[in-house]
């Protein structure tokens, strides 16, 4: 999302000089020297299986609400919280069932896999 390249990154971190904790985390905060056209590059570059959707929305999320550990934990996290109701009104659309509906929606809370999704960090 910050849109540096692996290469770049590596560059910069092995070239043969000591650095304290902090300076790793330069790499995953956005700067106003990158812009959203390098990030889709870094994505398409080295990335090629993410979404760029999602990182796109990410970017625009961490520019608007600020770039700290509890922003970029909040998208996916809000996400997750409206795909329930949004499974919900889905399987009411597919079955005209309530239960069935209801049914989607629990299963959804309870995936690993969302579970997963729901707290990683962007």
């Amino acid at each position: 999302m910050a849109s540096y390249t692996q290469e770049e990154v590596d560059r910069q971190l092995f070239n043969g000089e000591i650095h304290i904790p902090a300076y790793f985390q330069h790499f995953q905060h956005l700067t106003p020297d990158r812009a959203l056209s390098d990030t889709l590059h870094s994505l398409v570059v080295e990335a090629s299986e993410n979404a760029p959707l999602y990182f796109t929305i990410g970017r625009f999320w961490q520019q608007l609400f600020g770039d700290s550990l509890f922003v970029r934990r909040s998208l996916p996290v809000s996400i997750n919280l409206l795909a329930i109701p949004a499974i919900y009104w889905l399987g009411y659309l597919l079955f005209a069932f309530h239960r069935a509906a209801g049914i989607a929606a629990a299963l959804l809370a309870i995936s690993p896999f969302q579970i997963l999704y729901g707290s990683a960090t962007i």
